[in-house]
């Protein structure tokens, strides 16, 4: 699996794992505005990808014209550029950080992205409280027993069953409400399966 890491320009991440992701991540690509915060911390990006409406002068500076992807296009977020960048180089997986905060209308966009995509990349978001998958089939996952599930459903999922977790589904469907908010992992893996639709699949950080 061809994997990158993206950062995006909403709240930087806080937990240490995080940024050790970010430190090691080769190559590691991010949104203009989320240069900044990488720059501060001596963190250069292999590709600034964006508007550059963001990126703040200073910082551009420290950047050379084989870092920068300049795309205008008002059509589409930055981080919809940076994933269209990851799949036009062949990556199969991108994991994305900073990608929640400070804007709800931001957040929630970026993560119907990890359905909109799943066809063509797997996608993963991690904040400072969650890894988020998007589920459209079926997905094994590694988890801590006791870890908290929950399971919402972009728009209306049908014929979901799962595996390991304390409250099990067994060809139910969800619709848009707080019902899959909070279940538990059992076991140390849990599987997911649906017919139709789309779940956002949440696994809280102990």
């Amino acid at each position: 699996m061809k994997h990158l890491i993206i950062v995006a320009n909403g709240e930087p991440p806080v937990p240490s794992q995080h940024w050790r992701r970010i430190r090691q991540a080769d190559p590691l690509v991010c949104t203009d505005g989320a240069a900044n915060f990488l720059l501060e911390r001596d963190i250069i990006p292999d590709v600034v990808i964006g508007d550059l409406d963001s990126l703040e002068e200073d910082y551009r500076a420290r950047l050379t014209e084989q870092h920068i992807r300049h795309v205008p296009s008002q059509e589409n977020t930055d981080l919809e550029k940076a994933i269209d960048y990851a799949i036009g180089q062949g990556y199969t997986a991108a994991t994305i950080l900073g990608a929640t905060g400070k804007r709800e209308d931001q957040t929630l966009a970026n993560l119907y992205l990890l359905v909109k995509y799943a066809p063509r990349i797997h996608l993963q978001l991690l904040t400072n409280y969650s890894a988020i998958d998007a589920v459209t089939d079926t997905i094994s996952l590694r988890v801590e027993p006791g870890q908290v599930i929950s399971l919402l459903p972009v728009g209306r999922a049908e014929g979901i069953t799962t595996g390991g977790l304390k409250y099990p589904l067994q060809d139910e469907t969800l619709e848009v409400g707080s019902r899959g908010v909070s279940n538990q992992a059992m076991e140390s893996e849990i599987t997911i399966s649906l017919q139709s639709g789309a779940l956002l699949l949440f696994r809280n950080f102990r």
